[in-house]
């Protein structure tokens, strides 16, 4: 029976949309990886650049003589997280609400860099330890595509990342080179994600900024080590203590299969991320909310939850996400710039936009507020009227009535929840 054909370039098409309206160029790339790291129980991550790859002038294939970065995890890896990276429109883990991206649409935010990237596993127990990501080598179309040419990866090509490897020296870990873009190596003349052409040093400077990873750090559940190296030689590594307190309450249910709904939990997270090459260990406090019994969490049974549509199912799917949400609080008082930065996110960590205040005393330093969830946000606007006010969402959804004029309304409880006991609980002295 004849089949439907799936055109590559139609692929491409979608990925280049993606990589302009949903994923941005810049740190967000690192924090895709760092997130996917994360989400694949990983401790350590290390992001290495090189001008050149040792040995790679006897290369065979063009992606591993230009420059790059090399992305490296000790996480764990299967075959479905190999034909996740592989794919595009899906993710490994779409139905999994305690996981944000492993290895699915987030992934290809790398795209924004390359046209083409190499995976290399070792440690893993694979049907295949290696793959080249190329979307562009199916269009057959495409004058002037020399796409095939970055296909193979033989033996020796292979030996030159994991030679790499040696560097972590970790017992199982993931690499995945990033090629840089650039006149050398490209698609076809005129063709490719994009016609930027990024360089190692711009890539570093956008990447390295020690703020933003320690606060990501602060928000994640499993990453204990993060590095950005440039040549083997350590520009910036962060170390998260032993004995921090770290997100686990969403990640917990999933794993124990435990009926949580009807019980509201709160925990603090605590601990000190120490800084290379500087030496300075700062500490970090905050609490984290999982509040299924919480006027929000009812949003998820309504009809302004926003859901998935598929046709594999006769019904719409709810999108994932629990009624969750945590902040972190830190302080760097070394720091030039006495202020508070405050920052939010929905899935990732760590958002572009944030408000900076200024602190009159010079001696607090720098202080970063951050708060994270999960898409409340978007079912409560999706049920707004339209002045964009959630308060009659909210209203309608918990069957409340509304609140009197002047009076403050709270969105997103689940952030001013921990917000208020964190911020009445600890002082800034304990960070």
């Amino acid at each position: 029976m004849p089949h439907l054909i799936f055109s590559a370039s139609a692929i491409v098409n979608q990925i280049t949309q993606l990589l302009r309206d949903r994923y941005h160029s810049g740190f967000p790339i690192i924090k895709e990886l760092i997130q996917n790291a994360d989400d694949a129980e990983a401790r350590r991550f290390v992001v290495d650049f090189y001008q050149s790859l040792p040995g790679s002038e006897t290369a065979t294939n063009p992606l591993l003589r230009a420059p790059g970065a090399l992305i490296l995890n000790d996480g764990q890896f299967s075959d479905t997280d190999m034909e996740g990276i592989r794919t595009f429109a899906d993710s490994t883990k779409s139905h999994d609400s305690s996981r944000v991206g492993k290895f699915g649409i987030g992934q290809k935010a790398v795209f924004h860099l390359c046209d083409a990237f190499v995976v290399v596993a070792n440690g893993h127990t694979l049907k295949s330890s290696w793959q080249v990501v190329n979307p562009f080598v199916a269009i057959k179309n495409l004058p002037g595509n020399v796409t095939e040419l970055w296909e193979e990866l033989p033996q020796a090509d292979r030996r030159l990342l994991l030679d790499r490897f040696a560097t972590v020296a970790w017992p199982k870990c993931l690499g995945i080179w990033i090629p840089l873009r650039n006149a050398n190596l490209r698609v076809a003349p005129q063709a490719g994600f994009s016609m930027t052409t990024p360089s190692v040093g711009e890539i570093v400077e956008r990447w390295s900024r020690p703020s933003d990873l320690h606060t990501l750090l602060t928000m994640l559940s499993n990453l204990r080590e993060v590095a950005i190296r440039r040549e083997g030689r350590d520009l910036i590594a962060l170390t998260v203590s032993g004995s921090a307190k770290r997100l686990s309450l969403v990640a917990k249910r999933e794993t124990t299969g435990k009926d949580d709904a009807s019980e509201d939990d709160v925990r603090p997270l605590r601990g000190a991320i120490r800084r290379v090459p500087d030496g300075r260990s700062m500490r970090y406090v905050g609490l984290e909310a999982l509040l299924p019994k919480h006027d929000l969490g009812k949003l998820r049974g309504s009809e302004y939850w926003p859901c998935t549509h598929t046709a594999f199912s006769p019904a719409p799917r709810p999108e994932k996400g629990e009624p969750h949400g945590a902040i972190s609080l830190w302080c760097d008082p070394r720091s030039r710039a006495s202020e508070l930065s405050i920052s939010w996110a929905v899935f990732l960590p760590v958002s572009e936009g944030r408000i900076t205040i200024p602190i009159t005393d010079p001696s607090v330093g720098r202080v970063t507020f951050c708060c994270t969830g999960t898409s409340f946000w978007t079912a409560v606007v999706s049920a707004s009227t339209a002045s964009m006010d959630p308060a009659p969402a909210l209203n309608r959804v918990t069957n409340r009535r509304p609140a009197r004029p002047g009076t403050p309304n709270c969105a997103t409880p689940l952030y001013c929840h921990s917000s208020l006991r964190c911020c009445t609980t600890h002082s800034l002295q304990e960070c």
